[in-house]
């Protein structure tokens, strides 16, 4: 008996052994050779795919129930190869199981599970406009995660994570919009992202808080002796100091008065609430010359509270009180 092996490729690059027998008998009766067993038709998606110069729409390819398809940001001079797998290309480090999770609003570590990695490679240099569109069908969605996009840097190496995402999840199928943002290819330096999955954050953003003054308007008359005003100011979880300042302009203009030369004035400059989102209180006093004035209370990120005054000749009523 004389056995003869058969090759079949499967897409691009995957290659099916099937052994077929074919026999060559002999004997005083005569001879006959049975037929090769019939090969089933291959339906194996294929695992790599060409990108044509000028090309926008990649190819659709998968490996394990996974399949990618999508398209580059914008058509590029060269022609790329597109592959897909289930494990880092060789040379570069598995994406880590643990992370820094910034797609959190806190920072904590997340397990993550990379699902699959994509490889653009080309025998010349190149330059990918953006991150490609990608679309992917999986074969079970992670109830609770969400998906997103992490790509691998020659420069530095190790991979820059997130790149992209969260992925809009529709049934099976995973999708990430195009971003502008330029990647370089080189023969030996090809432009590898990872597909993982990650908790979903629990919750909405935290917004930073912000001081709030009370009330936001004060009404103030020149007197001798000068009546003050008072305001407080109270932030939310915060124990940080304040700084106050003050912006007057007079109406009328150019006032000379003999003494307390000024609209306005604020004290203390600095002030720390006792307690966390305890009040502060801030005093305003009129000087001798007549116009409007800003305080402003900033808090230690920057955030602003501001208290507007004006300061008259006459006799105000401020909040209920008639003053004479």
């Amino acid at each position: 008996m004389r056995c003869s092996p058969k090759y079949r490729f499967l897409g691009w690059g995957v290659l099916l052994l099937a052994s077929a027998t074919i026999c060559a008998c002999g004997g005083g009766g005569g001879g006959g050779a049975a037929g090769p067993n019939p090969l089933p038709t291959a339906t194996a998606m294929p695992m790599s795919g060409i990108v044509p110069a000028s090309t926008v729409a990649l190819p659709t390819i998968g490996v394990s129930g996974i399949s990618v398809s999508g398209s580059l940001g914008a058509a590029i001079a060269a022609s790329l190869t597109e592959s897909i797998s289930v494990s880092a290309p060789s040379g570069v480090a598995t994406l880590l199981a643990q992370r820094l999770n910034a797609t959190a609003y806190r920072s904590d570590t997340s397990t993550l599970s990379p699902v699959a990695y994509v490889e653009f490679s080309s025998s010349t240099n190149a330059t990918l406009n953006a991150i490609p569109g990608f679309t992917f069908t999986l074969p079970q969605i992670i109830s609770g995660d969400s998906y997103y996009l992490a790509f691998y840097n020659y420069v530095a190496p190790g991979w820059v994570y997130p790149v992209d995402g969260p992925a809009t999840v529709n049934g099976s199928t995973v999708t990430f919009a195009s971003v502008g943002y330029p990647i370089a290819i080189t023969p030996t330096h090809p432009a590898i992202f990872a597909l993982y999955a990650a908790p979903t954050p629990s919750g909405a953003p935290t917004p930073a808080s912000t001081p709030v003054a009370s009330p936001n308007a004060l009404a103030l008359y020149v007197s001798n002796p000068a009546v003050a005003a008072t305001f407080t100011v109270t932030e939310p979880n915060d124990t940080a100091e304040f700084t106050s300042s003050i912006s007057c302009t007079e109406n009328p203009l150019n006032q000379s008065p003999a003494s307390s030369p000024f609209v306005a004035e604020v004290s203390p400059q600095y002030a720390a609430p006792d307690s966390l989102g305890a009040a502060v209180t801030f005093t305003v006093t009129p000087g001798a010359e007549t116009g409007s004035c800003t305080v402003t209370v900033t808090d230690a990120n920057s955030a602003k509270a501001t208290v507007s005054v004006t300061v008259s000749s006459t006799n105000l009523s401020v909040y209920g009180a008639h003053r004479k």
